[in-house]
């Protein structure tokens, strides 16, 4: 999650996780393979705990890494 985080402190001084936490439902982990690009991991965004200050996600882990194209 630090890339989100790193794009939206470019336009805010505060740090927006539960903005972010809101508008990411799903991040997808791509590996280049040769010419090929495949899903590598796949990460559902649910919330953000602010307590904790962690993100609260799953993750679902393609071992078979599917093409994308």
């Amino acid at each position: 999650m630090n890339r989100p985080e790193r794009m939206v402190s470019r336009v805010s001084v505060t740090p927006q996780h539960e903005t972010i936490a809101e508008a990411v439902d799903v991040i997808a982990y791509l590996k280049l393979k040769g010419m090929k690009r495949y899903i590598e991991e796949i990460i559902a965004v649910d919330s953000y705990d602010a307590q904790k200050e962690k993100y609260i996600i799953r993750r679902n882990s393609n071992k078979d890494l599917r093409l994308l194209s």
